[in-house]
């Protein structure tokens, strides 16, 4: 019995996840903000944003240039806007997926792990 419970509490190996691409910008996809949100963010991350003057009670806001690279990850009920949001910008031709990486890193505190999901996109 002892030994049954030394098997189930044994860590998880580590699993190597591959570095992100030189430059790639991060997006940490959480349930925090709807996928609408994280599809939106993706798209401006590859096309870049336009300045917009201030207007209506709203700051102005600067102009930011596309990013080559853009990694998506995210945790747990999270994977499914990180996937939808990757697939997003394929499907609207921003870029292209050229790695996807899962992995199921422990969490902190709890000791359990919990799913994860990696994309990497290129801007086309």
């Amino acid at each position: 019995m002892a030994d049954e419970e030394a098997t189930a509490k044994a860590p998880l190996p580590e699993v190597k996840v591959a570095p992100a691409p030189e430059g790639a910008t991060e997006m940490k996809v959480t349930m925090k903000k709807g996928t609408g949100f994280y599809i939106n963010a993706a798209c401006s991350f590859l096309r870049g944003v336009d300045a917009k003057p201030a207007a209506d009670g709203k700051e102005a806001q600067e102009a930011k240039p596309s990013v080559e690279y853009l990694r998506i990850s995210g945790l747990g009920d999270a994977i499914p806007a990180a996937i939808a949001s990757a697939q997003k910008t394929v499907n609207v031709d921003l870029g292209s997926i050229i790695k996807i990486q899962t992995a199921y890193p422990s969490m902190e505190g709890s000791g359990r792990g919990c799913a994860q999901i990696i994309i990497d996109l290129k801007r086309k």
